[in-house]
């Protein structure tokens, strides 16, 4: 029937197809004379979308014309990560510039965005590697400071949050880690306010997002 299933959303093949079509004509805008990162990728998938596509909705499109980074902390897990690959290998054929991609640019990025915030908060829906990268900030900075022997980061941890998961923590994976857990691991304030919803995301992050736009208006 050419459909997909991407966790619990079924996606017709076209739509895979398109995407191919999008990334490909971003790839090729890309020289390689200069590192890029995920987040840079992201938002140059973004301004395409924008350019092409005005009147159409999509995350990296709003993101771009927001200005909100877009983080891709698995990117070679991934179809993008497998269209990158491939585009090498017809690069290397060619005798052209390979894209290499930055992956610490990303983490000083994240780690300068949480340094220069007041007070962090996080919304987690699910759990694996996108997850952990983001609430990886706080250690992360504690073990360079350590290393380094100097304050080169201002230490910081997650005041508020909200995970959206239905994983139950004693299965042992990460999506089941509670945010008192986390705590035991300097990512998130003790004394912080942190809700648990353990439900499926595609039932509760609509009422979360309804009432966001209700607010707006």
């Amino acid at each position: 029937q050419r459909i997909n299933r991407v966790t619990d959303t079924l996606e017709p093949e076209e739509n895979f197809t398109h995407v191919a079509d999008v990334v490909s004509a971003v790839l090729a805008s890309v020289s390689g004379e200069n590192l890029i990162s995920p987040v840079e990728f992201n938002r140059l998938v973004g301004e395409y979308l924008a350019k092409h596509f005005p009147n159409d909705r999509g995350i990296l499109k709003s993101a771009f014309e927001r200005g909100v980074p877009v983080f891709t902390p698995a990117f070679v897990d991934s179809e993008i990560g497998n269209d990158v690959f491939t585009e090498n290998l017809a690069r290397e054929q060619d005798g052209r510039r390979r894209i290499v991609m930055d992956l610490e640019r990303d983490s000083r990025l994240l780690i300068n965005m949480m340094c220069a915030a007041n007070k962090l908060g996080i919304i987690s829906i699910g759990g694996g590697v996108p997850r952990n990268n983001m609430q990886n900030g706080a250690p992360l900075i504690e073990i360079a400071n350590e290393r380094l022997g100097a304050e080169i980061f201002r230490p910081t941890m997650y005041a508020s949050g909200c995970r959206i998961a239905p994983d139950p923590m004693w299965i042992g994976h990460l999506s089941g880690c509670t945010y008192s857990e986390n705590a035991s691991w300097r990512k998130m304030e003790p004394e912080g306010r942190f809700s648990e919803v353990h439900a499926d995301a595609t039932l509760v992050l609509p009422f979360l997002a309804a009432n966001l736009f209700n607010r707006q208006n």
